[in-house]
């Protein structure tokens, strides 16, 4: 099993938007948490979408600290055993596009960050930075 935690649900609801396209796109289904790992969910959101391949990207929604709606990247097991225990009784909210062939992530804003690997060390980066500028701080001034 590549799920991180035992869960007490049998099922839990996933709502899919996909992001590529004119319009809305979106399907409802539920996978049983304690056997869906990563790579099954992108298969069967693949298959949902009927995209050709696993080339695509996919994002959860959570809630970050101060209690604002943010949407991270879904890149392996341990980001959907995090999304699935962030979902809580809501389901869980997933965005997802279709990688071009260039490996571009055509984004609604139309940023085009390559990779979701990307976006994640932009997100750490912006969070760790003020405790870089705490600690540059703490060193100049002791």
């Amino acid at each position: 099993m590549a799920n991180l935690f035992e869960y007490e649900k049998e099922a839990i609801r996933i709502k899919a938007v996909r992001m590529d396209v004119e319009g809305e796109e979106c399907r409802r289904f539920s996978v049983d948490p304690n056997i869906t790992s990563f790579e099954v969910l992108q298969n069967i959101l693949c298959r949902a979408f009927e995209f050709p391949s696993t080339d695509i990207t996919i994002k959860y929604l959570h809630r970050d600290r101060n209690g604002k709606d943010v949407w991270s990247p879904l890149l392996s097991d341990w980001d959907l055993d995090t999304a699935i225990l962030g979902s809580a009784d809501l389901g869980l909210e997933l965005q997802v596009w279709m990688l071009d062939n260039s490996g571009a992530d055509p984004n609604a804003d139309g940023k085009g960050i390559v990779s979701g690997v990307l976006e994640t060390g932009h997100l750490l980066a912006k969070e760790l930075k003020p405790v870089h500028e705490a600690a540059v701080n703490a060193k100049t001034a002791g």
